[in-house]
């Protein structure tokens, strides 16, 4: 189960926005570069994720296992 928070979502539009709009008058190499705040949200994203999962197994009492190695 996801919990979707719209609020900070919005907060991290608003960041990535301001960032891009900051260096919009400079050459395309800032560009790109404040561009690249975009993956880094997504990967934070998939981090949290990672690690909501890992709290639940903890408080659950689950092992994580390597069951495809078997």
């Amino acid at each position: 189960m996801i919990i979707f928070s719209f609020f900070w979502f919005l907060i991290g539009v608003i960041f990535a926005v301001e960032r891009v709009i900051t260096i919009w008058n400079q050459d395309r190499q800032a560009k790109i570069f404040a561009l690249m705040i975009f993956p880094e949200l997504i990967y934070s994203l998939f981090l949290q994720i990672a690690y909501l999962g890992a709290l639940v197994q903890l408080l659950s009492g689950s092992a994580g296992t390597w069951n495809h190695l078997d």
